[in-house]
């Protein structure tokens, strides 16, 4: 997921953290059935509302899912995972200084949380409040020196500041944490290409390029592997 700033194009890398249950509709079906037996027995059992919300967000009952995270908050308060998730949902329904005030409060618990710090930052970066993204993205490169994302965000909150070289910093780091970071080639080669190394900027433009045509090319390749087992040549 993308969020685009209001006085920039650019877009800092998307969500990342807890998501929805990845199983068979039936499965979410059984697995609804048996938290909600577990919560009648159970009434305070926080990791049941817990595990409940999450399977109702895997069927987009967004609504019940927050009111089984707030049932699990109400019960265990430090219960970070619990708050981290309500934050993700409220932001999913654009109420976003909602979600942010649950992604603080997951803070409060996981200071080192980088998905929180990250997320938050986005939102700021959305809300053209980059100093305080800058700030968040910041404290998650503090809890982790060589993560990718929050790097990358960073140089594209950079970019209100008008500071090429920190920002070129920032795009290179995240490419020495993941040199397959095809958005960070690119917004590489766009701040090389502003201070007049073009050599150098058309280099990271065409490996963003290739890294983005890649699976392309091998869904392509699969394609043309199978089409003589149908009795067709390419």
């Amino acid at each position: 997921m993308w969020y685009e700033t209001k006085k920039s194009t650019s877009k800092p890398a998307g969500r990342t953290g807890s998501k929805p249950l990845n199983r068979s509709s039936s499965e979410i079906d059984e697995a609804i059935n048996r938290y909600r037996r577990a919560i009648e027995i159970r009434p305070y059992y926080a990791e049941a509302h817990y595990n409940l919300a999450t399977a109702l967000r895997s069927q987009e009952n967004i609504d019940e899912a927050m009111s089984h995270y707030r049932q699990a908050i109400r019960i265990k308060p430090d219960y970070a995972q619990a708050h981290y998730n309500l934050a993700m949902a409220l932001e999913s329904q654009g109420e976003l200084d909602k979600a942010i005030s649950c992604y603080y409060e997951a803070l409060k618990y996981r200071p080192d949380d980088i998905e929180s710090h990250n997320n938050v930052g986005i939102i700021f970066v959305s809300q053209s409040r980059f100093d305080d993204a800058i700030n968040h993205f910041r404290c998650a490169l503090q809890a982790r020196p060589d993560d990718a994302k929050s790097h990358f965000n960073l140089g594209i909150a950079l970019k209100s500041q008008g500071k090429l070289d920190e920002e070129i910093e920032h795009f290179l780091q995240a490419l020495q944490a993941n040199p397959n970071f095809a958005e960070a080639h690119n917004h590489l080669g766009i701040v090389l290409a502003k201070t007049g190394r073009l050599n150098v900027a058309l280099k990271h433009f065409h490996e963003a390029l290739r890294l983005l045509l890649a699976p392309l090319s091998s869904h392509r390749l699969m394609l043309q592997s199978l089409l003589p087992s149908v009795g067709i040549l390419p």
